[in-house]
């Protein structure tokens, strides 16, 4: 049993973890218009708290205690409530994985599935190292993804403004001009000219419509968490989706085989295993129901190769290579361990392919608007040219 120990010094907060955005009395209280986002906040504080946790649980201290205590030492506001959070709820009889559910905004729900599974299975400091590993990779693609978004919107936010300032300022006034020397504008021109006429008759319209689209998003994002046939239609949706696809299946297998990993590894019967897998909230409904038809298949004297072999589709081949090859070492420990390590390096890889295409789509789609607006520019000024030689 973990005794009253005081916990050991903290580890220093990761590098950016302390930046703070305003003054003191108002931090927290003002939206932060996505510099939070731009300072990696919520990956930092998560990989903070998960070494704080790991450190306590490897001394064997009073967990209440010593994220008590580490309260105390917090670098920023946020990490401090979140572990006045955790412990207030873990000094009142709760569980650590419980208790990560209260600050959703921190914890994803794939990490309390984890530590869930850890706690029954009594690996919960390898596994909270493990995670904190995991936010520090998610860190290193963070951060270039960040640059890469960052340079794209600065880019298509220059661009749109030029071309807002085209439309509304300065082509409806070529527009006139052509029209008193009798000159018919360019084709580009006239594109560009009905637009205008369009954004500026119908803006009201449009900003009713994108409102709406966003108002319909956020429902069907709220009735997704609950709804089985909605979780269905979007994953069978996403898997059909070329690389996507493959990067989300890629991500789940991980998460399901990293559970199993820790549940056959505490000595849990395989369907129990499959069971408690199913039961994890961070899973979609189609694993779900995938996981709970392996335990009852395996219930009934399957192998769970065997059974794998119709359910390719959601966990893949390679899933089931590994579980062929650890059933014939009779190490299923190792099964699943490496079928996790192969899924995660897949969608590392496929992640990163997605983020290093960020920027050349992102220029790309910025030069054909900057070379519709260049184009249609200069056809207007060489008509004005040809208006004005003809006048005199």
């Amino acid at each position: 049993m973990p005794g009253d120990a005081p916990a050991a010094s903290a580890p220093p907060p990761p590098r950016g973890l302390r930046r703070e955005i305003g003054p003191r009395w108002l931090r927290g209280r003002l939206p932060t218009f996505g510099l939070a986002w731009f300072f990696q906040r919520r990956p930092r504080s998560a990989r903070y708290l998960l070494l704080q946790m790991e450190s306590v649980v490897r001394l064997n201290a009073s967990l209440p205690a010593g994220l008590a205590q580490c309260a105390v030492d917090a670098p920023n506001r946020r990490v401090r409530g979140a572990l006045q959070t955790l412990a207030a709820s873990l000094e009142k009889g709760a569980s650590l994985a419980d208790s990560m559910r209260a600050v959703p905004k921190t914890f994803p729900g794939r990490w309390v599935d984890a530590v869930e599974a850890a706690e029954r299975s009594g690996s919960l400091s390898l596994t909270l190292r493990r995670l904190a590993s995991e936010a520090g990779e998610g860190l290193l693609v963070g951060r270039r993804t960040r640059n890469y978004l960052a340079y794209i919107f600065a880019l298509m936010v220059l661009e749109a403004l030029i071309m807002l300032f085209l439309a509304f300022r300065v082509i409806p006034v070529f527009a006139e001009i052509l029209e008193e020397f009798e000159q018919a504008p360019p084709v580009s021109m006239s594109i560009l000219v009905g637009i205008s006429e369009f954004l500026r008759s119908h803006a009201g319209t449009v900003f009713m419509w994108a409102a709406l689209a966003l108002l319909l998003f956020s429902i069907l994002k709220a009735l997704h968490r609950r709804i089985g046939l909605l979780q269905s239609v979007a994953s069978y949706a996403i898997l059909v989706t070329p690389s996507f696809g493959s990067w989300y299946r890629q991500a789940r297998v991980e998460h399901i085989a990293w559970l199993l990993e820790i549940a056959i590894a505490a000595g849990v019967p395989l369907p129990e295993a499959l069971r408690n897998a199913a039961g994890a909230q961070g899973l979609a409904h189609p694993y779900q129901r995938t996981l709970k038809r392996l335990a009852a298949d395996v219930e009934r004297g399957s192998k769970l190769s065997t059974v794998l072999q119709s359910r390719r589709y959601l966990l893949g081949d390679a899933f089931r290579e590994a579980v062929v090859i650890g059933e014939q070492r009779e190490d299923l420990v190792w099964a699943f361990h490496e079928a996790g390590e192969t899924a995660r390096r897949r969608a590392v890889r496929l992640k990163n392919v997605w983020v290093q295409a960020v920027i050349p789509i992102g220029v790309g789609i910025s030069a054909i608007g900057v070379g519709l607006v260049t184009t249609a520019t200069m056809a207007t000024f060489v008509e004005l040219t040809n208006g004005l030689i003809k006048d005199l």
